[in-house]
């Protein structure tokens, strides 16, 4: 949680990426990824973004410039035509939600645009056999990254079953990570949650979204026994909940905040962390019905780490709900 001095970096990541996206445009074209770069407005995936903040294209950090567009298209022409002949369509690869940020994503605009300093290299090397080599690693980490998602979601159906079982109820507390960069700290987040038998972690923007190898570091299982989903959009996210019933809270600490224990939360709740850097996003705050709630400090710094802050809510409000007089459930 932040101070409003933040809203001088969000701005700029804004007319940053408002002059960035014709470049994108013309390169990409009407292509899945700047349809979705074009409507979601602040969260820029470029042509592979990275959900976990090492993609190319993000407002926090900067976008691999496209240097030679034309170049960028005839390797990408290349590397489509490679992966069609060994069964992979380029529209299923570069649309699919699931692969934001995958090595797969990451390997196929790595060879499409390549860096300044592997131009030369790029520009010497023989395309038919370089964009065949690319393709072989696209499709198997395509391929590989499909087997993962396959057993994660067989994990989670084992854990739904046996909280089912062991007669486990969720709470009715929602988390939503507002474009939350680290993974580390959405796997503590998720491990947090698990422990608290939150219902799910809504997962926005450029948040690292399970099934993901960080964020299993350091939820450990919790990262499959969480129910998670993405939005790209955190205010859609929000209306979503809205319509669900939820009362919405901001995390965040600004001039209008009021502190957490002196909010009567009600039994539907929804808590809102922002990013590292520039936390919870002015949109996103005013379409918080519930209004702004904060931490109080008592040393030089006026926040604490999102992952920090969120257990210190989440168990004030189940405090009030009186959760925290049962015996604790732990399996």
């Amino acid at each position: 949680m932040h101070r409003l001095r933040r809203v001088t970096v969000a701005s700029g990541a804004r007319i940053f990426i408002s002059c960035w996206l014709p470049m994108c445009s013309a390169f990409l074209g009407n292509t899945p990824q700047m349809r979705r770069l074009s409507t979601q407005g602040s969260l820029a995936a470029g042509p592979v973004g990275g959900s976990d903040g090492a993609g190319q294209c993000h407002v926090v950090g900067n976008p691999r410039e496209i240097i030679d567009p034309e170049f960028s298209r005839v390797r990408q022409a290349s590397l489509d035509e490679q992966l069609k002949e060994l069964g992979i369509e380029p529209e299923d690869l570069l649309g699919d939600a699931d692969l934001v940020g995958s090595p797969a994503l990451k390997t196929y605009n790595s060879f499409v645009t390549p860096r300044e300093s592997k131009m030369a290299h790029a520009r010497a090397e023989d395309l038919a056999p370089a964009s065949k080599r690319a393709a072989y690693q696209v499709a198997f980490l395509f391929r590989q990254r499909k087997s993962e998602l396959a057993d994660w979601l067989r994990n989670k159906d084992r854990a739904r079953d046996a909280r089912k079982a062991a007669g486990v109820a969720l709470q009715p507390l929602t988390l939503v990570l507002d474009n939350v960069r680290s993974a580390y700290n959405v796997g503590s987040i998720l491990r947090t949650a698990e422990t608290a038998g939150v219902t799910e972690v809504i997962c926005c923007g450029l948040t690292p979204t399970p099934p993901h190898e960080k964020v299993a570091k350091t939820a450990f299982d919790a990262a499959e026994t969480v129910p998670t989903r993405h939005f790209p959009s955190t205010v859609a996210a929000l209306e979503a909940l809205k319509a669900d019933g939820f009362k919405i809270f901001a995390m965040e600490t600004t001039s209008k905040s009021k502190r957490y224990t002196r909010v009567e939360f009600p039994r539907r709740v929804a808590l809102v962390l922002g990013n590292e850097v520039t936390g919870v996003d002015h949109a996103v705050m005013d379409a918080c019905d519930g209004g702004i709630i904060e931490i109080p400090t008592y040393g030089m710094k006026n926040s604490l780490c999102v992952s920090s802050a969120a257990p210190v809510v989440i168990f004030e409000v189940l405090r009030q709900w009186g959760a925290t007089d049962a015996e604790s459930l732990g399996l």
